[in-house]
């Protein structure tokens, strides 16, 4: 980054160097307005609204941040939690 001439070349550096720090600036987002009227839905159609909209924000999420959902047995989490403390205390 101090070796280049180029301020564009600088900039772009500087960014990776953030988004690798966990500074990456907010992406700009489509907002979906839903037009219908709430009083008039059961409390099942709200529920699978909410889930839904959950759903995608949890999958938007999920891929934007390269990360998954694992299953885990109660012993596996036991253990995981185990090494973390571990890990914590040395």
């Amino acid at each position: 980054m101090e070796h280049s001439e180029s301020d564009t070349v600088k900039l772009k550096a500087a960014q990776d160097i953030l988004d690798r720090a966990g500074f990456k600036a907010v992406d700009r987002k489509l907002v979906h307005q839903i037009n219908f009227d709430l009083q008039d839905m059961t409390s099942e159609q709200l529920d699978e609204e909410l889930q839904g909209v959950y759903q995608s924000w949890l999958d938007n999420y999920l891929h934007t941040n390269n990360l998954k959902i694992v299953e885990m047995t109660d012993e596996e989490i036991a253990e995981l939690e185990h090494g973390l403390e571990g890990k914590m205390l040395s």
